[in-house]
């Protein structure tokens, strides 16, 4: 994929779960299991969106919306493809939708060490706003908690 090229985003179906759960064993450390991405499907809580490229799904994202509240639970793209832009566009449809659901802030943790991470967090707008110590095992490390907060302005601004 060249980084001019448009990744697709869409929301997961059923018949996605086994090249989701791919990129997830491949990239998360306590990945789901199939059954636990096919509960997200569908979910009245739960967005699951797939990054697709050259007819491919190449990357995932997983949010929560309860109430006014939304959090993402798991980004990954395949490392073939990171670099490329999928990873933020993952995220923008997030933002967007859980604004569109009137969210007031998005969050998320990320691991302290995940630098690359954290910058594109941080160049989406996302600040930090804390840190869980040992949160994450294998290896260990603190997370540090994320928002984005989603409240515009008359202009359209967030404030």
């Amino acid at each position: 994929m060249t980084q001019s090229s448009e990744p697709v985003i869409r929301a997961a179906v059923a018949a996605d779960v086994r090249e989701i759960e791919r990129i997830a064993l491949s990239n998360c450390k306590n990945p789901w299991n199939l059954e636990q991405i096919l509960g997200e499907i569908g979910a009245c809580h739960a967005s699951l969106y797939c990054a697709i490229t050259a007819g491919h799904i190449v990357g995932f994202i997983d949010m929560h919306i309860v109430a006014d509240d939304a959090h993402i639970n798991e980004i990954a793209v395949d490392s073939a493809y990171r670099g490329a832009g999928l990873g933020r566009a993952l995220l923008k449809e997030c933002v967007d939708e859980a604004a569109r659901r009137g969210c007031k802030e998005l969050s998320l943790e990320v691991r302290k060490g995940a630098n690359a991470a954290r910058r594109l967090y941080e160049s989406s707008g996302f600040c930090e706003a804390g840190v869980r110590k040992g949160f994450y095992s294998d290896p260990e490390d603190d997370a540090v908690v994320m928002v984005l907060n989603l409240i515009t302005d008359a202009d359209g601004k967030r404030e």
